[in-house]
């Protein structure tokens, strides 16, 4: 243990490094385990220390709200691989190593002399979990690419949107933390799995095929239909499917006949019990074909006929009545709602913090938190280097190198 980081928690016996520049919330997983995560930055600092937004108008390293909340807990080790006291000393950090998270090539860091290979060598039971744009392999392995690049390549940016417009990316980069949770759930399944397989091993994962298994059944649409999915944006999917107005708001009605669902048939059942004019209409034939509730016209009249029954009753009452129903509707509900919600309030999901006002439960800062979760607050991020001398004395302590 150095400086107090390490934590009585169910990884603190695992020693993690991180050597990349922008997956720090994989590592941040293992950190908010207890995990012994140290930071490996060149001179300068990581990209991550100068990712907006920064705290009161401040462009330093320290000042990054992104770098902060990605590195609470962990250590920070500056190593310029120019030098041969540091590449001595990042050496010995990887031959004490459980686990490495990266975002680059093999080919890289062969040049600098720390392949996987080399590196397993002194230390066989290293898991390596390499992030790349396109894997470490084939036709476009040493192309660069980014969040935006691995959404587009991935497809998911395709079925991202407004149906009359192009392509969306969304914002939060999720292609990198999609990406950066494959390697920590991986890694730590290679870590566990040690005895099992003889060894560490070498995980290679691309951020473009991590996209693409986010696609769901648009490939398989594509393959075994001929169907090529396409962003929808706020539009109905087909009658049924969509958002739909109430009383007081917006309900989300999922109305399918799919597999051995009767979705639709419970929807149709509870309009035409509640007298809702031209309900029987939903029940004819052409109305359990999907290719047909797409329509335009099939769409707009299923709004009218359920915007009818809709518009006396409130999204609680509907989405109680449909839950009874084994229907899928849900409240669309803005904060103020949701920390009123009978149902979470009634499981003690949220917490309140001090005296409530009308006005603050209205606001996005309303004063709550969570009941549970399992992730707790940690200790601050580092400054830069902060723990390097710290680090060198401990290995020389060991009298690993001299």
């Amino acid at each position: 243990m150095i400086d107090g980081l390490m934590h009585d928690k169910a990884l603190s016996d695992v020693r993690v490094l991180d050597i990349s520049q922008q997956l720090g919330y994989a590592s941040k997983l293992f950190a908010d385990l207890g995990a012994d995560v140290t930071l490996v930055e060149p001179p300068g600092g990581i990209e991550a220390r100068r990712h907006a937004p920064f705290l009161g108008g401040r462009r330093d390293g320290e000042a990054s709200l992104h770098f902060q909340y990605l590195s609470a807990g962990k250590r920070s080790v500056v190593i310029d691989l120019a030098v041969e006291r540091d590449r001595v000393l990042f050496r010995e950090m990887l031959r004490h190593a459980d686990i490495v998270v990266d975002d680059r090539l093999q080919a890289d860091w062969r040049r600098d002399g720390f392949a996987y290979d080399e590196v397993a060598s002194v230390n066989p039971n290293i898991v390596w979990c390499a992030v790349t744009p396109f894997g470490q392999t084939g036709p476009r392995a040493q192309d660069a690419g980014d969040d935006m690049v691995a959404m587009a390549s991935g497809g998911m940016a395709w079925l991202t949107g407004y149906a009359d417009r192009g392509p969306l990316v969304s914002e939060g980069e999720l292609a990198v933390y999609s990406s950066a949770q494959y390697a920590a759930v991986m890694g730590m399944i290679a870590y566990l799995g040690r005895e099992a397989t003889g060894g560490g091993q070498f995980i290679d994962i691309s951020m473009q095929e991590v996209v693409a298994l986010g696609t769901e059944t648009a490939p398989q649409f594509l393959t075994l239909k001929g169907v090529e999915r396409r962003r929808l944006g706020e539009d109905e999917r087909q009658a049924g499917i969509g958002i739909y107005p109430c009383r007081d708001g917006y309900v989300l009605l999922y109305a399918a006949d799919s597999g051995l669902g009767t979705g639709w048939s419970d929807v149709v059942a509870w309009l035409r019990e509640s007298g809702t004019p031209d309900a029987d209409s939903l029940s004819t034939p052409e109305w359990f074909d999907n290719a047909f509730k797409a329509k335009p016209d099939s769409k707009a009249r299923f709004r009218t006929i359920f915007t009818e029954f809709a518009r006396t009753r409130g999204k609680q009452e509907l989405f109680e009545q449909g839950q009874a129903r084994h229907i899928a509707i849900a409240p669309i509900n803005d904060s103020g709602e949701a920390f009123n919600d009978a149902h979470l309030n009634a499981c003690g999901f949220f917490t309140r913090i001090g005296a409530i006002s009308s006005t603050e439960l209205k606001g996005p800062g309303a004063p709550y938190h969570l009941t549970e979760t399992p992730w707790t607050a940690g200790l601050r991020a580092p400054s830069l280097g902060e723990h390097t001398d710290a680090v060198r004395k401990a290995m020389l302590a060991q009298k690993e190198f001299a």
